[in-house]
């Protein structure tokens, strides 16, 4: 960034030629100077005859600046160039999902999944946009089958959750919290690392709905106790159990 500026003051010609205005740009997005990459590349859109390769650029800046509206359009221009871009396609999908338009949303996840079955991303925003509709029901399904692509889908996980805790399924978190913590003590020794921790984030995200519900569910807490033998694990579980006691 600093040589590209200082080129430009000593040759402020370089400002008007595309692969300059491309340069400079794309060096303003990846610092994450976004409203300075908007401006070169609203000029380079200006001497450009193709307006793909802006449209890609000021999409990208344009989510970044929170202009969901700029940016959905942008990336449609866009797609009917590159309709295999699976990953502005999600992008555009996030766009919409943010302005609310969950409908549109929902379309665009459902196509890119069409066409990326194994897509966790685009799964994870359809399930939210049929939870933002209110249809809990084909949420669930949604995230459901995102675990069964990835159990270690934590996100999934987070969801399904979360939705059993407002539907007040209050026995589903304490058997799940058991069922976990005896997981973890069993595989602690036995398998990876990553995965061991996997479940541990997995006993955080239940636990975290359990103190939402209250004190109703202290007792599950510390009959958890009772089904690890790792002292950290139960020092925290200890730790909530006393938390939710205050």
């Amino acid at each position: 960034m600093y040589y590209l500026i200082q080129a430009l003051l000593y040759n402020p010609v370089l400002g008007k030629e595309e692969g300059f205005l491309k340069d400079i740009g794309l060096g303003c997005l990846y610092n994450g100077r976004f409203k300075e990459a908007e401006r070169y590349f609203s000029r380079l859109q200006q001497r450009q005859n193709n307006q793909v390769e802006p449209r890609y650029y000021l999409g990208l800046v344009a989510f970044e600046l929170e202009k969901y509206n700029n940016a959905a359009q942008h990336f449609r221009r866009y797609l009917t160039e590159y309709p295999d871009d699976y990953e502005i396609m999600l992008k555009q999908a996030k766009s919409f999902f943010l302005l609310g338009e969950y409908e549109k949303a929902k379309q665009v996840a459902q196509q890119t999944i069409k066409h990326q079955s194994s897509n966790l991303e685009a799964r994870l925003l359809l399930g939210r946009s049929f939870l933002a509709q209110g249809n809990k029901i084909e949420a669930t399904r949604v995230f459901k089958e995102a675990l069964s692509l990835a159990p270690d889908h934590l996100e999934s996980f987070q969801e399904i959750v979360k939705l059993k805790r407002e539907n007040g399924d209050f026995p589903w978190l304490s058997q799940a919290l058991c069922v976990e913590v005896e997981q973890y003590g069993i595989l602690l020794n036995n398998v990876s690392r990553d995965y061991s921790q996997l479940i541990r984030l997995r006993i955080g995200v239940i636990l975290r709905e359990i103190v939402l519900v209250g004190a109703e569910l202290l007792p599950t807490v510390l009959r958890a106790i009772n089904y690890s033998q790792d002292e950290n694990l139960r020092f925290a579980l200890w730790e909530v159990a006393c938390y939710m006691t205050e």
